[in-house]
């Protein structure tokens, strides 16, 4: 889009799985990239960016409550993933994630849950998107521009 540094700057995307049963139209709510693939709000279906020619760039947009936006991932928010990461395989020392145990050899649990977190969030310089459900709060303070 025109004056924005990203082509799906502020703009409503469809996202659908692949059988088409589940479609979810989400707005960016910012100027930076989006993924292809998502999870659904089931926390369990694959959902991808579809319909690219109906994306559309509605930089005013009031999203509803409960509906879903696209926010830059704040450390706190990769905190809390990198957490159940490191609980889901690190810590249980999978043999497939030993070869990552090893780089992070002599660290807690916590110490690599942050320093994953930070990388996370730092990746191409800040930025990454995160999907979150739209509250009167996030409207009331981070909604509006």
């Amino acid at each position: 889009m025109k004056g924005y540094n990203h082509g799906e700057a502020y703009c409503l995307m469809w996202y659908a799985s692949n059988d088409g049963k589940t479609r979810e139209r989400i707005w960016n709510s910012r100027d930076g990239v989006t993924p292809f693939t998502i999870t659904a709000a089931d926390s369990q279906t694959p959902l991808r960016h579809v319909d690219w020619n109906l994306d559309e760039c509605v930089p005013d947009y009031v999203p509803p409550i409960g509906s879903r936006v696209f926010v830059d991932l704040t450390y706190e928010r990769s905190l809390e993933q990198a957490r159940e990461y490191v609980s889901d395989c690190l810590s249980e020392m999978k043999s497939r994630y030993k070869h990552i145990r090893k780089l992070y050899e002599g660290m807690t649990d916590e110490q690599v849950a942050q320093q994953t977190a930070k990388e996370w969030v730092d990746d191409h310089g800040g930025g990454n998107p995160d999907v979150i459900v739209v509250t009167e709060d996030w409207l009331s303070t981070r909604g509006k521009r």
